[in-house]
């Protein structure tokens, strides 16, 4: 089993390998995640996804025709190296932890709603839920 592989298969399996290329939700998305990386939203006033959104209008323009497609990939593929790079300072093998991650992600059902995928959080959905385990990816 390869990693990408399985990254690949949670876009395809939904289709969203088909959708349009969205710069706003994209950015929101990381930066949603890079807020997780710094705490507990619990601690705060907004959800991570309420920071992300306002740190995205405070700070940033809709219009993404000011770079190339290939300046995107480009920047997508930077910030893929140094969370990669990050995994590996914090004493993880990259390669294990994105299979334990697409192992999670591949096993929720939910819908997409403004590009964010929304987990179902029924009792049912819940049940088949898978959550990574990291225990066996150090290096």
């Amino acid at each position: 089993m390869n990693a990408l592989d399985e990254l690949a298969r949670f876009q395809t399996d939904r289709g969203l390998h088909l959708k349009e290329f969205n710069l706003k939700a994209s950015t929101i998305n990381m930066l949603e995640e890079i807020a997780e990386l710094h705490g507990d939203e619990d601690s705060y006033e907004q959800t991570d996804r309420e920071f992300a959104e306002e740190i995205f209008e405070g700070y940033f323009d809709e219009d993404d025709t000011e770079t190339t497609i290939e300046e995107k990939v480009d920047a997508l593929a930077d910030i893929t190296v140094f969370a990669l790079g990050d995994i590996m300072k914090l004493g993880y093998d990259p390669e294990k932890v994105l299979l334990e991650v697409s192992k999670e992600i591949n096993s929720r059902v939910g819908t997409f709603i403004d590009g964010k995928f929304m987990k179902d959080k029924s009792e049912e959905a819940m049940k088949n839920w898978y959550k990574a385990d990291f225990t066996n990816c150090k290096l």
